[in-house]
């Protein structure tokens, strides 16, 4: 019996101690990249014109001038009690501070993206599975293909013009009048047009191969309904490739905002990071990349979770 319980937990244990080695990782390279890069991060920050006064007293208060091990043990000790790296070189308050009052506008970017992103490729591959070879798969294939090709930055500039500038539906930039949630959609949907088309083709491909399937076809036989049959046997066993690639997609915003909040305005954790960099606030930097990080890190867990719970070559056997 106490086999049997170990062989179950086995599927859960894996992914959970896979993203607290990765986690951990996370950690240690983050801290390393303040020492690797070539120079000196103190005379960086303070340009070339500072004195080397200047230059020491900086390096004093960011603790460069311990040993690193001491130096690890600080940043460590402050990322657990007080989940900041330290305070940011400009604004004079912790970092994680600064990144927290911007990340609701990052989360709700993300979480409405993948919403329109699930709704635009089940729609759609659905459409192209259940019309294969006919002229709205082909269509579907051929703009799925136009899609992908497509830079973020440019389906954002086109769906501006369409939808802001001629239009007036959205806001052109930034958190406007019309509201908060009304000021995401339009870089929602930018994000969704340029995730989807790969994750189209993906799901398409798996709904033929499942439709085609042996135990499909006894069901329609057995007089089993067309919905049901969709719903409750293809699409689960169709999903999992799909949702593999959407939670490497969903990784991707989290880490990779900075050019969709740039070019509509938003003040989110991506706009605060360009801000960082532009200004050299390296703790304000460090901080933003190191939960960036684990938040991919987040991210990658619960698509391993719920691939396993879809899946059921994964589930144990009893």
């Amino acid at each position: 019996m106490s086999a049997l319980n170990s062989h179950a937990a086995r599927p859960w244990r894996e992914p959970i101690l896979r993203a607290v080695f990765t986690t951990v990782g996370v950690v240690v390279a983050t801290f390393l990249n303040l020492h690797i890069i070539p120079g000196d991060p103190a005379q960086m920050i303070l340009g070339d014109r500072a004195s080397n006064e200047a230059v020491q007293r900086l390096r004093e208060s960011l603790g460069l001038d311990r040993p690193l091990l001491i130096q690890f043990w600080t940043f460590v000790s402050g990322i657990v009690a007080h989940g900041s790296v330290g305070d940011s070189l400009v604004y004079q308050i912790p970092a994680s501070q600064l990144m927290l009052e911007r990340l609701p506008v990052t989360l709700s970017l993300v979480a409405l993206s993948t919403f329109f992103t699930i709704v635009i490729v089940s729609a759609l591959a659905i459409f192209s599975a259940l019309n294969e070879g006919k002229a709205a798969d082909h269509i579907i294939r051929s703009l799925s293909t136009l899609g992908a090709a497509m830079p973020v930055f440019w389906v954002a500039i086109i769906l501006i013009l369409l939808f802001s500038v001629h239009r007036h539906w959205f806001p052109v930039g930034g958190i406007g009048r019309q509201g908060f949630l009304n000021s995401l959609i339009l870089p929602a949907c930018t994000a969704a047009v340029t995730t989807a088309p790969i994750l189209v083709r993906s799901l398409r491909t798996q709904l033929l191969e499942v439709i085609n399937a042996d135990f499909v076809i006894l069901l329609r036989v057995s007089g089993v309904s067309r919905a049901r049959i969709l719903l409750r046997h293809v699409l689960p066993n169709s999903a999992v490739p799909a949702l593999i690639l959407l939670g490497i997609n969903i990784g991707g915003m989290l880490g990779g905002s900075i050019i969709l909040e740039r070019v509509f305005a938003l003040p989110g954790v991506g706009s605060l990071l360009f801000d960082a960099i532009a200004k050299r606030d390296f703790p304000l930097i460090q901080t933003i990349a190191l939960f960036s990080a684990i938040g991919v890190v987040a991210v990658s867990l619960l698509t391993d979770i719920s691939v396993r719970l879809l899946d059921p070559r994964s589930r144990p056997v009893q």
